[in-house]
């Protein structure tokens, strides 16, 4: 069942999480991967156009749309980007659970893995070719179904393997309402969440298999809660208890509340 909060938050007009929004805002879509930040703020530079950051375990549309609509009703939106990138452990997931029989959580497999099913890949490269092209096509009919004629995107973000220390992981991940701000100017306000996992979403309950596979599976230990007012603080604040008692999050993870003063 929804957090009655959020289902309020999200249908009721009751909005919590606020961005002014214009007909020239870029709606980006992406994975919480920590090593496509500055790929993500490449996109951004040299744009005078006005964006707003969504990011799950492997850019899944699919998971995001109460999400997209949402994000469409509270205001104007003029393009939506999809980047999704190489290297992905959301398709790694996908990939053991599809052709190796490996188990997962419920919620796991019902928000990411089942939309793969009947899908012909034998390799990771040609899953994340199909998930880029499933996910553009999941956009593309979420918004058909809302009579929304937006402008679409897609730009893949390459993950160089061979140069994994320049990422610097740092063993946590950060999640939030949706983001308007350039991770370097966040990293800049706030440099302990420099190479964390990101999870933005407009309705913070469609993140539980990702809190799990950050939590549980990636095994982030520390949680960051960034948050611009005392209403987002809160609302925040609510689901991580109810996760911890869903046994979505280990009870013991250490959680960090940050304000993003931006």
């Amino acid at each position: 069942m929804r957090n009655q909060v959020n289902s309020a938050f999200l249908y009721d007009e009751k909005w919590i999480f606020r961005i002014i929004m214009n007909d020239k805002t870029n709606l980006i879509i992406s994975c919480m991967d920590y090593r496509i930040q500055d790929a993500i703020d490449d996109a951004i530079d040299g744009n005078d156009e006005k964006f707003v950051i969504m990011r799950n375990a492997g850019a899944n549309v699919k998971e995001l749309r109460n999400s997209i609509v949402g994000m469409i009703k509270q205001g104007g939106v003029k393009r939506i980007k999809l980047m999704p990138h190489s290297d992905c452990a959301a398709m790694k997931i996908v990939y053991s659970a599809l052709k190796e029989n490996k188990h997962y959580d419920a919620v796991i497999y019902e928000s990411l893995v089942e939309q793969f099913n009947g899908k012909n890949f034998n390799s990771l490269k040609e899953l994340e070719i199909i998930n880029r092209a499933m996910q553009y096509d999941n956009i593309k009919n979420l918004l058909d179904e809302n009579n929304v004629g937006k402008s679409i995107e897609v730009e893949s973000i390459f993950v160089n393997t061979e140069k994994l220390r320049y990422y610097q992981r740092n063993g946590s991940f950060v999640l939030s309402f949706p983001v308007s701000a350039k991770y370097s100017d966040l990293f800049n306000k706030i440099g302990k969440i420099r190479g964390s996992y990101f999870l933005h979403s407009l309705d913070i309950d469609d993140l539980a298999a990702d809190m799990i596979i950050a939590n549980k599976l990636v095994g982030l230990k520390k949680l960051f809660l960034l948050y611009a007012n005392e209403e987002e603080k809160e609302t925040l604040n609510e689901h991580i208890e109810s996760m911890k008692k869903g046994n979505i999050l280990v009870s013991d993870i250490a959680v960090e509340m940050l304000q993003k003063g931006l």
